[in-house]
């Protein structure tokens, strides 16, 4: 038989091209999708994205609007926080003072905040009717204000917290004698340190050492026989 003709020249170049290109497609990895318009964030999306992704503007007047206008409790509690560490005039309490009768209890412990931070005496009024709160936190809060104010009933009801079965009520209570540090409020603390609850002795312990008095060092000497051993190495330390 007779030998089949060579192929054309032109013909095995364009084969071999037809095989270059379709080694590049398997080679090139697929491209991810372009978003679409509606994922684009537009200027009108802008004010929602301030409130909610970015932190907080550090002016107390943007913060004031954004409360005006926030319905959510978290991030209306987390406004009102940034408003505690940042505002320096009272004048911004009548815009916080509806927040202390809102249904969520951190809404209300965080307005509480605002005004121990920049609010006084003439504002007792609007944290009274909160002593008889029945959140631990927001309790807590308004006594170490009525405190910082000159409250004369702020020790009773600093009392009346630590006396209470629920642990959180006493809790809270030791967290805001720590905050307050007052000589006036050592005999609490010192009545704090025979609480049931092992937590709430630690943390006493840790609260008393402040005071350098013959009454605190034999509180602690008892406190070298808890039955809970960070409470009797946190005794040890202190004395």
């Amino acid at each position: 038989p007779e030998p089949a003709p060579a192929a054309a020249p032109a013909q095995a170049e364009e084969k071999k091209e037809e095989e270059k290109e379709e080694k590049e497609e398997v080679a090139t990895p697929p491209q991810p999708p372009q978003p679409q318009e509606d994922s684009v964030v537009k200027e009108e999306d802008e004010e929602y994205f301030a409130t909610v992704i970015r932190p907080p503007s550090s002016g107390t007047m943007d913060m004031e609007r954004q409360l005006v206008k926030e319905e959510d409790p978290r991030r209306l509690a987390t406004l009102l926080a940034c408003l505690t560490a940042e505002a320096t005039d009272s004048a911004i309490l009548h815009r916080v003072v509806t927040f202390l009768q809102h249904d969520n209890p951190r809404v209300r412990a965080n307005a509480v905040e605002v005004f121990e931070r920049v609010g006084g005496r003439e504002h007792i009024q609007f944290l009274t009717p909160l002593l008889g709160d029945g959140n631990n936190r927001v309790r807590s809060n308004v006594i170490k204000a009525l405190s910082k104010f000159g409250h004369p009933q702020a020790k009773f009801h600093l009392r009346q917290m630590l006396e209470s079965e629920e642990v959180s009520m006493r809790e809270s209570a030791v967290f805001a004698l720590c905050e307050m540090k007052s000589l006036d409020l050592l005999d609490l603390l010192l009545l704090v340190l025979e609480d049931s609850y092992e937590s709430i002795r630690l943390r006493a312990v840790k609260a008393v050492a402040e005071y350098d008095l013959p009454e605190v060092v034999e509180a602690l000497k008892l406190r070298l026989q808890d039955e809970d051993e960070a409470v009797r190495e946190e005794a040890i330390k202190v004395l």
